[in-house]
């Protein structure tokens, strides 16, 4: 968070927080962690109050430019995504169809921009000159969301054992356990002791997470 704040303070930027809720919140919701293949924290938490926020602004007749610093070479899902794109004006339903109308760019005229789609890495560290969050630093390769919930589980491990926010989020998770009845991809698999208990349905199981203790 401090780097955020440094990073308004650089550009001269004013910070809009959009609050939607917490990773915890929508746990409790999903009856699930957050995993690769469901991604509802993103969803839930950035993509549609950050949508709302923008069709509003553009409705009150700005002219709204959203900006996003994703790149095709982060992973192959995103080179298969945005490989062919650079760094022109699109529209949002162009970057992500499935989460943007058509309406939002052909009607409110909302545009979106990839300055460094095309970059590699390298890059990026050349451009920033030391200026980087120093997350990277210690070794973790996204930082968007620390920890993120949807990662691996050895980028979890990583960030629950980092300092006293990895720690603390290791806490708030391990609170869930009783509200997590359906895993498809565990919160710390390697860590996490899995019992399915009867079920009412025959259909259903009930999930029980089991945690170790968190070793430092």
């Amino acid at each position: 968070y401090a780097h955020i704040l440094t990073m308004c303070e650089l550009y001269n930027l004013e910070l809009v927080v959009l609050n939607a809720g917490s990773v915890e919140s929508k746990v409790i919701q999903h009856k699930r962690f957050p995993s690769d293949n469901a991604r509802f924290c993103t969803a839930q938490l950035k993509i549609i109050p950050a949508k709302k926020w923008i069709i509003e602004k553009a409705i009150e007749g700005y002219r709204v430019i959203s900006y996003i610093g994703v790149r095709a070479s982060e992973s192959p899902k995103r080179t298969a995504r945005y490989g062919t794109f650079d760094a022109a004006l699109i529209t949002p339903y162009e970057y992500l169809p499935s989460q943007y109308p058509r309406y939002m760019g052909n009607e409110l005229q909302v545009c979106i921009c990839l300055p460094i789609v095309e970059w590699s890495t390298a890059d990026v560290f050349e451009y920033l000159d030391g200026s980087h969050n120093p997350l990277y630093d210690h070794g973790f390769e996204s930082v968007g969301c620390f920890p993120c919930m949807a990662g691996g589980d050895t980028w979890k491990h990583k960030a629950f054992s980092f300092d006293h926010i990895g720690e603390l989020h290791y806490t708030k998770m391990k609170a869930l356990e009783p509200y997590v009845y359906r895993i498809s991809t565990t919160l710390f698999s390697q860590v996490l002791k899995v019992k399915r208990k009867n079920a009412k349905s025959p259909k259903m199981g009930v999930v029980s997470v089991q945690f170790k203790e968190h070793i430092k």
